[in-house]
């Protein structure tokens, strides 16, 4: 599955790209947040995968559903220690 993944910052790219090969999964990196402005970068994908602090609403779902996403993803940063 191709997903779109939003508000990237260098230390989740290390992380995803560690476990991707697994997976069979293609990320593609933005690190512009989820927004109205830049949903379009989900075109030609099937998935997303956004920042918990990411605008996720109504209209944003609707565009996502036009855009053909089949997969929403939300990921948070737990600090442990």
């Amino acid at each position: 599955m191709k997903i779109a993944c939003f508000s990237t910052k260098s230390y989740d790219k290390e992380y995803f790209d560690h476990f991707l090969p697994e997976t069979g999964h293609i990320f593609s990196y933005f690190e512009a947040k989820l927004d109205l402005d830049t949903v379009s970068l989900a075109q030609g994908h099937q998935g997303i995968c956004s920042f918990v602090n990411d605008h996720i609403d109504e209209e944003i779902i609707k565009k996502l559903n036009l855009l053909n996403i089949i997969r929403l993803n939300t990921r948070i940063m737990l600090r442990t220690g």
